[in-house]
């Protein structure tokens, strides 16, 4: 799936790629567990279940709350954690 240029809000389920067009995006998934690779998403939140999370591209700047799995790939990635309650190992 891809976003359109004017920043999107939108609400996910079984999508396995994701990538944002030039505004800001807020991605909320929806309960049950996901898989998803993500490029230019400023935003994301999980549902219930495990979130497993891939960034892909040249580094990302992304706000996250109730992800359980995180990776970064090629670039640097900043990551910052939102307020529902976050753990890192």
């Amino acid at each position: 799936m891809t976003l359109l240029n004017a920043g999107n809000t939108v609400t996910i389920s079984l999508v396995e790629t994701l990538t944002g067009g030039t505004g800001t995006d807020v991605v909320t998934l929806t309960n049950g567990g996901n898989t998803v690779t993500v490029s230019a998403i400023e935003t994301l939140s999980g549902g219930t279940g495990t979130d497993s999370i891939t960034l892909v591209g040249k580094g990302n700047t992304v706000t996250v709350t109730m992800i359980e799995k995180l990776v970064g790939t090629t670039g640097t990635d900043a990551l910052t954690l939102g307020n529902d309650g976050n753990s890192i190992n």
